[in-house]
């Protein structure tokens, strides 16, 4: 009985570092996107939107659209912007006349 709790607890502790280090790596891009430098904010959101995070999705979807870091590529932009939408993150209206 005592293993299985311990086993519980331990799982728990390990889900709780892992979205912290999660969060923290977010908080990088998203410092290094505000301040210009999209090659390490990409760098930083690519492994995190392909994970599943719907914010890092979102942002790649605008530096997509903008080419900030990237190639400008709408339909790429596009892309994660709905795999973002599908996790209930709203595009901006001003994005609109892309996706209609």
């Amino acid at each position: 009985m005592k293993k299985g709790y311990i086993f519980y607890l331990m799982l728990i502790a390990l889900v709780g570092f892992n979205s912290l280090a999660v969060a923290a790596d977010f908080k990088d891009g998203l410092a290094a996107y505000n301040s210009g430098d999209y090659v390490r904010a990409y760098e930083t959101f690519l492994p995190l939107a392909e994970a599943g995070n719907a914010k890092a999705q979102h942002l790649l979807g605008h530096m997509y659209i903008e080419g900030n870091g990237v190639e400008k590529d709408t339909k790429q932009g596009l892309q994660w912007f709905r795999k973002a939408a599908q996790q209930g993150v709203k595009i901006e209206e001003d994005y609109g006349e892309i996706t209609n």
